[in-house]
């Protein structure tokens, strides 16, 4: 490792950082248990009765903000530096760096990442392959949005109470400590992709998260925005509420195609479905699927 790197990674993780760890998991890991535990005692499998008012009376939130108004274009991948370059430097219009589905949680890729993600920040991110090949950022970049692991999972490398922390919280935690402030001083907003979440009270635990980080940092209320993947069975038809839920911290809904079918195959044992290779939007539960969240 480099000493520039290593200069990173002390900054990085320091004991501000360590608190705010420790502060979140705190404050927060209990609810997420809890929301877990639910999922099990009291799955979804349809609309919900008691939220009906939600879903059908007249209710709206701001538009985008303008860093985020154009995302016709995204593009995703792990946050590998060589990556995080190219995919900063691809064109499109958002690159959503991924600590979930297309990332190996190994403790060295997730703590790489954290780092690899500073440096991008402050354009100060490149790479020299092994024949000797230079990567660095371009003038004008995609946008920035990161997707921290999914609720349940945890980071078994960072024990707080005798317990493993929350691998959403700490992905979360380690990026906003070390990047939020700079970037809102320099215009720009911190954005995530939500994953995996099964019911609108997941959604609505994200917003007080980023409601106490806003309060504790000193940041605007409303400044953070999270996109949520729409990927679970469960979730389908609790779409207004998780907006709802989120409110101004809402920067949207996403089909997650894959994970979508595969949470349709656990909740329909009984209805076989060809390779997946073979399963498009096309498809009338995919379409309708897709047709809704629009």
């Amino acid at each position: 490792m480099s000493n520039e790197k290593s200069k990173t990674l002390e900054q990085l993780f320091g004991p501000g950082v360590s608190q705010f760890l420790k502060l979140l998991t705190l404050k927060y890991a209990d609810s997420i248990h809890e929301l877990l535990e639910e999922r099990k005692t009291n799955p979804v499998s349809g609309f919900i009765p008691e939220t009906r008012k939600v879903r059908e009376s007249n209710w709206r939130i701001s538009p985008p903000v303008p860093q985020i108004e154009d995302r016709r274009v995204e593009i995703t991948g792990p946050t590998s530096r060589k990556m995080v370059i190219n995919a900063l430097n691809s064109g499109a219009n958002v690159f959503m760096a991924d600590f979930e589905d297309s990332n190996s949680p190994t403790w060295e890729n997730c703590i790489s990442g954290q780092v690899n993600l500073y440096d991008a920040i402050r354009n100060n991110v490149d790479f020299t392959s092994d024949v000797g090949k230079e990567y660095k950022l371009n003038e004008k970049v995609a946008r920035l949005f990161v997707r921290p692991r999914g609720l349940h999972l945890v980071e078994k490398n960072i024990v707080i109470g005798d317990q493993p922390m929350p691998a959403a919280l700490f992905d979360y935690g380690v990026f906003m400590y070390n990047n939020a402030a700079y970037m809102v001083e320099n215009g720009e907003v911190p954005c995530f992709y939500l994953p995996k979440l099964e019911h609108w009270k997941e959604a609505k635990l994200w917003a007080e998260i980023f409601s106490f980080t806003e309060k504790l940092f000193e940041i605007k209320e409303n400044t953070i925005k999270a996109t949520v993947l729409i990927e679970t069975f469960p979730l389908v038809f609790q779409m207004n509420e998780v907006i709802h839920a989120l409110g101004e911290y809402s920067a949207g809904l996403n089909c997650g195609r894959w994970d979508y079918i595969f949470s349709f195959i656990k909740h329909h044992p009984e209805s076989p479905l060809p390779d997946r290779s073979q399963i498009g939007m096309q498809q009338h539960f995919m379409r309708s699927y897709s047709q809704l969240l629009v």
